[in-house]
């Protein structure tokens, strides 16, 4: 069962770490960040592994002893079926319980780390390095494109941000002749100078 859940952990993580490989080998993104991100992963890894393990773990087992004639030699020496299999409900019980718990609590507070890492790390990438002429869409909903950018300042030139709002059915758009990321413990905000605002409704 252990050796299961190793090895099913393994590879299901390996399965969802491959969609964050931007990430995790993007040279200019904090290790702490990284670090977040693989402890973010872990609980929707164990949520599908722990009851597929169980399941592998009480196959492979039982198969083996009735291989061997284990459950022959236990069964003749007077032990009867509820004894048997007592120990693999009891194993069922406790994991089920785990898992539920895990569900519940672990996956949606993962899931909310995970949002915020990827949204750090898009503004780290718009921060540094700077790509001028390249329009970025890392911040969901927005495009961003910056002409210049002084790296070791981390400031803008000439700036322009689109965003399209489909709930409110509205376009803005944005241009700023200079700006930057100010960071404030997890929350950013994003900085112009004599930025000017234009918003119209889409057709």
């Amino acid at each position: 069962f252990a050796f299961s859940w190793l090895l099913l952990s393994v590879i299901l993580f390996i399965q969802q770490a491959s969609k964050f490989t931007d990430i995790f080998f993007n040279v200019n993104i904090p290790v702490s960040l990284i670090w977040q991100l693989t402890i973010a992963l872990v609980p929707n890894v164990i949520a599908f592994t722990c009851p597929m393990a169980a399941l592998v773990g009480v196959i492979i087992g039982l198969t083996k002893m009735q291989a061997d004639s284990e459950l022959v030699a236990i069964k003749a020496a007077g032990i009867g079926h509820l004894s048997i299999f007592l120990p693999i409900i009891a194993l069922g019980i406790v994991l089920s319980c785990f898992a539920f718990l895990v569900n519940l609590k672990g996956v949606p507070l993962a899931a909310g780390v995970v949002r915020q890492v990827a949204l750090r790390t898009a503004l780290y990438k718009l921060e540094s390095p700077i790509e001028p002429g390249v329009f970025n869409t890392e911040v969901a909903g927005f495009t961003i494109y910056v002409k210049q950018g002084d790296i070791e300042k981390g400031s803008w030139k000439n700036i322009f941000v689109f965003n399209a709002d489909e709930n409110t059915g509205t376009t803005r758009l944005i241009t700023s002749s200079s700006g930057r990321i100010d960071y404030s413990g997890d929350r950013s905000e994003l900085v112009l100078k004599d930025a000017v605002s234009t918003t119209f409704s889409q057709p």
